[in-house]
């Protein structure tokens, strides 16, 4: 299991620089595998494909504020990953990916996604 760890509104971000570990080029390919199955994707498009993705709100485009249609990241072919104002964690693959707040000091006190 590779876990990543980005903040939201990242401007875009190396993949490769947010881990604690060195990753081997056998190691990338099945982690750029993983995240470009969910990458570049709005949060409509996700969920219609996979319906046990818990979002919330529940109902997409309830209060008007066009989340649907946002992406959970945009991932650009230098590998930099580029995150919006969504927070949360998803896995996909044996990558598990984190997108916590800009406002948290500390990657392990992310006090939103209590």
């Amino acid at each position: 299991m590779f876990d990543l760890f980005f903040r939201d509104n990242n401007q875009g971000k190396k993949i490769w620089s947010t881990t604690d570990f060195e990753h081997t080029e056998s190691e990338k390919v099945p982690i750029l595998d993983s995240l470009n199955r969910i990458a570049n994707k709005e949060l409509k498009e996700l969920s219609a494909e996979n319906p046990n993705l818990l979002v919330f709100p529940l109902k997409l485009g309830a209060h008007d504020d066009d989340i649907g249609n946002q992406t959970i990241f945009d991932l650009d072919s230098q590998h930099n990953l580029h995150t919006q104002n969504l927070m949360g964690f998803v896995g996909t693959g044996d990558v598990r990916l984190t997108i916590g707040s800009r406002f948290d000091k500390d990657r392990e006190k992310q006090y939103f996604l209590q």
